[in-house]
């Protein structure tokens, strides 16, 4: 059985938190910009939504809710309540945290194509 290479990327990628404080806001307010709707981060991925779970200040006040899918393939979307203010938040001016912004963006809504498979 093969594995999906953008699932597998995402997954390594939402495995590492970074050091300082400042690219982990980053990393969050990128998260909740590209993944948000409707007042919630959504996003079919497990560790996704736990990495969001994880940068939270208040996690207490924040659950994982799963859901039933109703696109693609009927998988799950995993919804958090975004904090306030982080949709909010001012472009990142910083180099290291606009690598965190291009990172949130990936794992909310990127993909990665397999190069052998070629153009779907």
């Amino acid at each position: 059985m093969s594995r999906a290479l953008s699932g597998d990327a995402k997954d390594a990628l939402a495995r590492e938190l970074p050091e300082s404080a400042h690219c982990r806001a980053a990393l969050r307010a990128g998260l909740a910009r590209y993944g948000g709707s409707e007042g919630s981060f959504r996003t079919q991925r497990p560790a996704v939504a736990r990495l969001y779970w994880t940068l939270l200040d208040d996690r207490k006040s924040h659950a994982i809710v799963k859901a039933p899918g109703r696109r693609l393939y009927r998988a799950p979307l995993y919804e958090i309540d975004i904090a306030p203010g982080d949709e909010e938040r001012p472009r990142p001016r910083a180099r290291c945290d606009r690598r965190m912004e291009l990172r949130a963006a990936f794992l909310a809504c990127g993909s990665v194509a397999e190069p052998l498979r070629g153009y779907h």
